[in-house]
């Protein structure tokens, strides 16, 4: 496919509008707004309108939940290394993946590279449906071996978060299926060429097309808990005896080394899911 100056303009443009005001209602850090201008403009100028459009999906279902009953969910965010604004990394680790896919399929026109960017999109945006809602929950119990823990604990699942997943994943699935399909709608056939092609080839399945991601994402979700619960470094304070995410204790105390690898923050669980969802979603739909 040939790069389209216009579309990187239009890209810059869009990203710039959108990165600005997350900024301003303080739902991205200054780094953070530096991130997601980077990834609005290469998903725009490499994937088009209607990849950047599930992009902001996921921004605004996901900015809309951190605000839903915020006060409720302030005690638990505490325990959180970070709090509700992004910065650089917590934006790079869900939205490196699918500039990467964007790029790609603008480089090899491979229709897997679309379906991969769904699914790394919707096992990001399950995850934080899940998060932001799961947290609610009063009865939270550890992926790995089904014991109580308290509310936010990393690797934790609920059945209000495992529902979230869910709606979080086919939430993305639908978009992408009726933005394609507007998409496809509008365009011409000749003016198309591949993007066409690759359209005509998923929305002759839609049905499937969604299942993979709603499945994908799904898994993808689960897989962040699972990191969360296993590999993610946790820490201890000696004085509230409390495991928490902090190398610094909000009481002020310095956390000792609990378990997990010190270097494997939330960030890396979120794009290792990410990772994980992607390749999920190639699986699956190459195999049904």
């Amino acid at each position: 496919m040939a790069f389209s100056q216009l579309n990187a303009l239009l890209g810059l443009i869009a990203a710039l509008a959108l990165a600005l005001y997350a900024f301003t209602r303080q739902d991205l850090s200054s780094t953070g707004t530096l991130a997601a201008l980077f990834v609005g403009m290469i998903v725009f100028s490499f994937g088009g309108w209607t990849w950047f459009l599930l992009l902001v999906m996921f921004f605004v279902s996901s900015s809309w939940l951190t605000a839903f009953r915020e006060k409720e969910k302030t005690e638990v965010q505490k325990e959180f290394a970070k709090g509700g604004v992004r910065d650089f990394w917590q934006v790079m680790a869900n939205g490196s993946l699918p500039a990467l896919f964007a790029l790609l399929f603008f480089l090899r026109g491979n229709v897997l590279f679309f379906v991969a960017f769904v699914g790394a999109l919707a096992t990001a945006n399950a995850d934080t449906w899940a998060t932001e809602l799961g947290v609610l929950s009063e009865r939270p119990r550890m992926i790995t071996n089904g014991k109580r823990v308290a509310k936010g604990a990393s690797g934790a699942v609920s059945g209000i978060g495992l529902l979230a997943a869910l709606a979080g994943a086919a939430f993305i699935a639908l978009c992408a299926v009726g933005l394609n399909l507007f998409n496809n709608y509008l365009a011409d056939a000749q003016a198309l060429g591949i993007l066409r092609n690759y359209l005509v080839d998923l929305f002759v399945g839609g049905g499937k097309f969604v299942f993979v991601v709603i499945a994908a994402g799904f898994l993808g979700c689960l897989a962040d808990s699972f990191f969360g619960a296993t590999i993610q470094g946790m820490f201890w304070c000696p004085k509230c005896k409390k495991e928490t995410e902090r190398h610094v204790h909000r009481c002020g105390f310095q956390t000792h080394y609990y378990k997990g690898f010190t270097f494997v923050d939330n960030d890396v669980v979120n794009f290792l899911s990410a990772c994980f969802g992607a390749l999920a979603a190639i699986a699956l739909y190459e195999l049904l």
